[in-house]
């Protein structure tokens, strides 16, 4: 019976180390009469997947033993890693305070911190990066901390406006619309934004009647939050009806979608833009976002070139 205790006492430490990867217990027998100076008899079939190969298990008398030592200890395991040997797939070489490199178009590095004596946490990390890389409608340098798939950022310095890139969601030009009146209650359009360093929102907007009302441009998440707003400057709106812009500083390191709302004060004065709905493709919405998408406006952004980055701060609060 002494022996039973300690194999569940192994057992429930053994499932527990593997509380973060995926495992399977299937079945386990071991023989509780032995004769004396025998060997313990029975086996435990038990499958894993994605536990690293320095993963200590532990009995209830204290010993303990490496993930690695123990598939090594028989030619009966087997298992298969991740990387060549089951060695990590980060192994640094040549470490400096500075790193300069030469890097092609679309080219990649993977560069790593490398932290000696006990650490207890890491709460602020930044850095700088310096490129001669010249002004592009392309990000020309992006992050993707913890290399898991997503960039994080990257060159932020805004360039030159792309006039004629404009994006107005589901608008077409194309399709008969008609003109709509602003009021307080915001119109907005769903626009999906490819990486930018900044952006301008705006509309097609008519000045029927010129008064002291300000067009007040929003910028939200698809999620709904408010990232940021601007206001379109008086000398761009016209009797005749153009297209007006006004800028925000939101750096958009991936592509997705946002929401860009108008509307004006309570005050005088009359403004249109246009908008239609359509039969199969809507983009907008009446009201604070989210709303059912049920019309489409010609509300959308204007992006901005990547300047040449120069020196870039890389600070330790990311941009959205």
């Amino acid at each position: 019976m002494k022996f039973k205790q300690i194999l569940f006492g192994i057992l429930v430490i053994f499932l527990i180390s593997l509380t973060s990867a995926s495992f399977n217990l299937s079945s386990y027998s071991v023989a509780d009469r032995y004769s004396p100076g025998s060997t313990i008899s029975g086996y435990l079939d038990i499958a894993f997947q994605g536990e690293p190969i320095n993963s200590i298990f532990k009995d209830s008398y204290g010993n303990s033993v490496s993930l690695k030592n123990l598939l090594g200890g028989s030619k009966n395991y087997f298992y298969n890693c991740t990387y060549d040997g089951c060695l990590s797939s980060y192994i640094g070489s040549n470490p400096e305070d500075s790193k300069t490199f030469d890097m092609k178009e679309w080219e990649e590095n993977l560069i790593g911190f490398y932290f000696t004596g006990k650490i207890e946490k890491v709460s602020s990390a930044s850095f700088y990066l310096s490129s001669d890389a010249s002004e592009s409608e392309l990000n020309q340098i992006q992050i993707d901390f913890l290399n898991d798939g997503k960039i994080d950022t990257g060159n932020s310095k805004p360039g030159f406006p792309l006039v004629g890139n404009e994006t107005y969601g589901c608008f077409n030009d194309s399709d008969s619309s008609s003109e709509i009146t602003l009021s307080s209650t915001p119109l907005c359009e769903r626009v999906t934004i490819n990486p930018t360093p900044a952006i301008l929102i705006g509309e097609w907007i008519k000045e029927k009647i010129a008064g002291t009302n300000k067009v007040t441009m929003k910028f939200y998440s698809k999620t709904g939050i408010l990232l940021d707003q601007c206001d379109l400057s008086s000398s761009d709106l016209t009797s005749a009806g153009k297209s007006a812009f006004c800028g925000i500083n939101i750096m958009i390191p991936e592509k997705d979608d946002y929401y860009v709302c108008s509307s004006v004060a309570q005050g005088t004065g009359d403004y249109k833009i246009k908008g239609y709905v359509s039969a199969s493709n809507n983009c907008g919405f009446y009201g604070n976002p989210l709303k059912k998408e049920e019309a489409t406006y010609r509300i959308g952004i204007r992006p901005l070139k990547f300047a040449t980055p120069g020196t870039l701060v890389i600070p330790d609060v990311l941009p959205l």
